[in-house]
Protein backbone atom coordinates (compact mmCIF):
# COMPACT_ATOMS: atom_id res chain seq x y z
CA UNK A 1 0.00 0.00 0.00
CA UNK A 2 2.81 2.03 0.94
CA UNK A 3 3.96 2.23 -2.96
CA UNK A 4 0.70 3.46 -4.05
CA UNK A 5 0.99 6.44 -1.79
CA UNK A 6 4.15 7.12 -3.27
CA UNK A 7 2.72 6.66 -6.90
CA UNK A 8 -0.06 9.43 -6.07
CA UNK A 9 2.58 11.80 -4.97
CA UNK A 10 4.26 11.28 -7.93
CA UNK A 11 1.21 11.78 -10.17
CA UNK A 12 0.09 14.90 -7.78
CA UNK A 13 3.88 16.53 -8.23
CA UNK A 14 4.06 15.49 -12.39
CA UNK A 15 0.94 17.62 -12.62
CA UNK A 16 1.82 20.51 -10.56
CA UNK A 17 5.48 20.95 -12.49
CA UNK A 18 3.12 20.79 -15.95
CA UNK A 19 1.29 23.35 -14.92
CA UNK A 20 4.20 25.28 -14.02
CA UNK A 21 5.71 24.60 -17.10
CA UNK A 22 2.52 25.77 -18.85
CA UNK A 23 2.70 28.85 -17.18
CA UNK A 24 6.12 29.41 -19.13
CA UNK A 25 4.53 28.84 -22.88
CA UNK A 26 3.15 31.35 -24.58
CA UNK A 27 -0.88 31.27 -25.58
CA UNK A 28 -2.06 29.40 -28.05
CA UNK A 29 -3.12 31.95 -30.82
CA UNK A 30 -6.77 32.34 -31.53
CA UNK A 31 -8.54 31.01 -34.37
CA UNK A 32 -8.59 32.91 -37.26
CA UNK A 33 -11.56 34.63 -38.16
CA UNK A 34 -13.59 32.46 -39.99
CA UNK A 35 -15.28 35.33 -42.11
CA UNK A 36 -15.67 39.03 -42.90
CA UNK A 37 -14.91 41.02 -39.79
CA UNK A 38 -17.66 43.48 -39.46
CA UNK A 39 -16.64 46.71 -37.89
CA UNK A 40 -18.96 49.39 -36.39
CA UNK A 41 -17.54 52.96 -36.03
CA UNK A 42 -18.61 56.40 -36.59
CA UNK A 43 -21.90 55.76 -37.88
CA UNK A 44 -20.97 53.64 -40.51
CA UNK A 45 -20.55 49.85 -40.81
CA UNK A 46 -17.50 48.58 -42.21
CA UNK A 47 -17.44 44.82 -43.71
CA UNK A 48 -13.60 43.63 -44.61
CA UNK A 49 -13.38 40.87 -46.94
CA UNK A 50 -10.38 39.03 -47.23
CA UNK A 51 -9.38 37.88 -50.72
CA UNK A 52 -8.92 34.18 -50.90
CA UNK A 53 -11.07 33.16 -48.06
CA UNK A 54 -14.01 35.75 -48.29
CA UNK A 55 -14.08 36.34 -52.03
CA UNK A 56 -12.07 34.94 -54.74
CA UNK A 57 -12.13 31.61 -52.47
CA UNK A 58 -11.30 28.75 -54.63
CA UNK A 59 -11.85 25.98 -52.47
CA UNK A 60 -15.51 27.32 -51.41
CA UNK A 61 -16.31 27.90 -55.28
CA UNK A 62 -13.67 27.01 -57.34
CA UNK A 63 -13.79 28.39 -60.90
CA UNK A 64 -14.81 26.33 -63.96
CA UNK A 65 -12.54 28.55 -66.10
CA UNK A 66 -8.79 27.91 -65.78
CA UNK A 67 -7.54 31.42 -66.06
CA UNK A 68 -9.86 32.85 -63.49
CA UNK A 69 -8.63 29.63 -60.84
CA UNK A 70 -4.97 30.81 -61.46
CA UNK A 71 -6.32 34.37 -60.66
CA UNK A 72 -7.59 33.44 -57.66
CA UNK A 73 -4.86 31.27 -56.70
CA UNK A 74 -3.05 34.51 -56.85
CA UNK A 75 -5.49 36.87 -55.03
CA UNK A 76 -5.53 34.18 -51.94
CA UNK A 77 -1.53 34.64 -51.84
CA UNK A 78 -1.38 37.86 -52.17
CA UNK A 79 -4.01 38.97 -49.10
CA UNK A 80 -5.90 41.92 -50.14
CA UNK A 81 -9.16 43.47 -48.25
CA UNK A 82 -11.49 44.92 -50.09
CA UNK A 83 -13.87 46.99 -47.80
CA UNK A 84 -17.31 48.04 -48.04
CA UNK A 85 -18.49 50.91 -45.99
CA UNK A 86 -22.10 51.00 -45.74
CA UNK A 87 -24.56 53.63 -44.16
CA UNK A 88 -26.55 51.36 -41.47
CA UNK A 89 -29.81 53.40 -41.97
CA UNK A 90 -30.31 53.91 -46.11
CA UNK A 91 -28.15 50.57 -46.87
CA UNK A 92 -26.31 52.45 -49.21
CA UNK A 93 -22.09 51.63 -49.60
CA UNK A 94 -18.96 52.73 -50.97
CA UNK A 95 -16.42 49.77 -52.39
CA UNK A 96 -12.98 50.43 -51.75
CA UNK A 97 -10.38 48.43 -53.51
CA UNK A 98 -13.00 45.96 -55.12
CA UNK A 99 -11.74 43.20 -57.19
CA UNK A 100 -10.72 39.57 -57.44
CA UNK A 101 -13.97 38.82 -57.58
CA UNK A 102 -16.97 41.41 -58.22
CA UNK A 103 -19.84 38.47 -58.43
CA UNK A 104 -18.47 37.10 -55.37
CA UNK A 105 -18.31 40.98 -53.74
CA UNK A 106 -21.73 41.89 -54.88
CA UNK A 107 -23.45 38.57 -53.53
CA UNK A 108 -22.02 39.64 -50.14
CA UNK A 109 -23.45 42.82 -50.57
CA UNK A 110 -26.83 41.48 -51.22
CA UNK A 111 -27.09 38.79 -48.24
CA UNK A 112 -26.20 41.72 -46.43
CA UNK A 113 -29.02 43.89 -47.50
CA UNK A 114 -26.83 46.22 -49.05
CA UNK A 115 -27.02 48.48 -52.41
CA UNK A 116 -23.15 49.20 -53.54
CA UNK A 117 -23.50 52.70 -55.44
CA UNK A 118 -20.05 53.99 -55.75
CA UNK A 119 -16.61 52.13 -56.23
CA UNK A 120 -13.23 53.86 -55.31
CA UNK A 121 -9.41 52.59 -55.75
CA UNK A 122 -6.50 53.75 -53.34
CA UNK A 123 -4.25 53.53 -56.31
CA UNK A 124 -3.57 51.85 -59.29
CA UNK A 125 -1.68 48.43 -58.94
CA UNK A 126 -3.32 45.72 -60.45
CA UNK A 127 -5.11 43.86 -56.94
CA UNK A 128 -6.28 47.33 -56.01
CA UNK A 129 -8.08 48.02 -59.00
CA UNK A 130 -8.19 44.78 -61.34
CA UNK A 131 -6.77 44.54 -64.88
CA UNK A 132 -4.10 42.67 -66.31
CA UNK A 133 -1.49 40.98 -63.89
CA UNK A 134 2.52 42.19 -64.79
CA UNK A 135 4.26 39.08 -63.87
CA UNK A 136 1.96 36.46 -65.56
CA UNK A 137 4.14 34.76 -67.77
CA UNK A 138 3.45 33.72 -71.57
CA UNK A 139 -0.43 33.61 -70.25
CA UNK A 140 -2.36 37.01 -70.02
CA UNK A 141 -4.13 36.70 -66.59
CA UNK A 142 -6.77 39.66 -65.60
CA UNK A 143 -7.85 40.10 -62.20
CA UNK A 144 -11.45 41.12 -62.12
CA UNK A 145 -11.84 44.85 -61.15
CA UNK A 146 -12.88 48.31 -62.57
CA UNK A 147 -14.00 47.23 -65.92
CA UNK A 148 -16.28 45.04 -64.13
CA UNK A 149 -17.70 47.26 -62.04
CA UNK A 150 -17.85 50.03 -64.88
CA UNK A 151 -20.21 47.31 -66.83
CA UNK A 152 -22.20 47.42 -63.68
CA UNK A 153 -22.94 50.94 -64.01
CA UNK A 154 -21.11 52.10 -60.75
CA UNK A 155 -19.18 55.17 -60.81
CA UNK A 156 -15.79 54.06 -59.89
CA UNK A 157 -12.95 57.22 -58.61
CA UNK A 158 -9.45 57.13 -58.50
CA UNK A 159 -7.02 59.38 -57.27
CA UNK A 160 -5.81 61.73 -59.45
CA UNK A 161 -2.48 60.32 -60.48
CA UNK A 162 -3.81 56.95 -60.82
CA UNK A 163 -6.61 57.65 -63.28
CA UNK A 164 -4.14 56.54 -66.64
CA UNK A 165 -2.41 53.54 -65.01
CA UNK A 166 -5.67 52.16 -64.23
CA UNK A 167 -7.66 53.43 -67.31
CA UNK A 168 -4.66 51.41 -69.31
CA UNK A 169 -4.44 47.78 -67.28
CA UNK A 170 -7.86 47.70 -67.12
CA UNK A 171 -9.06 48.69 -70.80
CA UNK A 172 -11.25 51.29 -70.13
CA UNK A 173 -11.99 54.96 -71.12
CA UNK A 174 -9.81 57.07 -68.87
CA UNK A 175 -12.91 59.39 -69.04
CA UNK A 176 -14.65 56.52 -67.40
CA UNK A 177 -12.85 56.56 -64.25
CA UNK A 178 -13.37 59.95 -62.36
CA UNK A 179 -10.62 61.66 -60.68
CA UNK A 180 -10.87 63.00 -57.09
CA UNK A 181 -8.67 65.33 -55.39
CA UNK A 182 -7.32 65.06 -51.50
CA UNK A 183 -9.52 66.11 -49.56
CA UNK A 184 -12.62 65.37 -51.33
CA UNK A 185 -15.53 63.69 -49.95
CA UNK A 186 -16.98 60.48 -51.49
CA UNK A 187 -20.69 59.65 -50.13
CA UNK A 188 -23.18 56.78 -50.19
CA UNK A 189 -26.18 57.50 -48.29
CA UNK A 190 -24.80 58.53 -44.66
CA UNK A 191 -21.37 56.73 -45.22
CA UNK A 192 -18.52 59.31 -46.23
CA UNK A 193 -15.06 58.66 -47.04
CA UNK A 194 -12.31 61.59 -47.09
CA UNK A 195 -9.87 61.09 -49.68
CA UNK A 196 -6.39 61.41 -48.97
CA UNK A 197 -2.96 60.72 -49.72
Amino acid sequence: PAHFASRAKAKVKAKSKAKANAKMLPKARPKAQAGPRVIRAGGVVVHQLLCGRDIANRRRNPPEDGALDRVWELADSMRNFVYIVADPISKQALLVDGCWDIDGIFEYASRCGLHIAVAVCTHGHYDHAGGLVPFAGPFELRAQGVRELLARGLRVLAGAADVEQIAEQCGVDRRAVEPIEEGSCVRAGGARCIVFE
